[in-house]
């Protein structure tokens, strides 16, 4: 049994595909490469953003240009296109924000359900700079008081020791 934040997620995508008949990741990864607000750094094969309604400061998505369901599905060639893509991401959490502590999340579909077309599997990095509060551990919703603009233009300008990878 999959956990509650897991079904909720699948299953929004799920109703998105049903009444848009697109994968709702693949719609929000074409419109954040088009506004590039939001993009932090851009790969060959991968975008790194921070997404809309980010879960704390600093959070990013990473998210294949491919639609694909599962991460097992990703080529070779895509895979290096992520290391780098997460390496210079990861040089900008460290020059940046001090080297914080990170969660490094892969959100990908259950196994029996690979080949579904609403579900786009990404790599979420959540960057340990704040910590739950009274509000957050007694409601369980949390509070990013900053905007995901803000984050990615800070994120964007981190330029130390960075090896380019087509970055933003």
């Amino acid at each position: 049994m999959a956990p509650s934040q897991v079904s909720e997620r699948g299953h929004e995508a799920m109703r998105y595909h049903y009444d848009r008949g697109s994968c709702v990741y693949c719609d929000m990864l074409r419109a954040e490469r088009a506004d590039q607000a939001r993009v932090v750094v851009e790969g060959r094969c991968f975008t790194a953003f921070v997404p809309y309604a980010a879960f704390s400061q600093h959070t990013v998505w990473v998210l294949p240009h491919r639609h694909a369901c599962c991460f097992s599905m990703t080529q070779d060639d895509e895979l290096d296109d992520l290391a780098a893509v997460l390496r210079d991401l990861l040089a900008r959490y460290y020059h940046g924000l001090s080297d914080p502590d990170y969660n490094l999340v892969v959100r990908s579909i259950a196994n029996e359900l690979v080949g579904a077309r609403y579900y786009h599997w990404y790599v979420a990095v959540v960057p340990r700079i704040a910590f739950p509060a009274g509000f957050e551990l007694g409601t369980g919703m949390f509070v990013n008081t900053s905007l995901p603009e803000d984050d990615a233009r800070f994120l964007r300008g981190v330029h130390a020791g960075l090896a380019t990878t087509g970055s933003v």
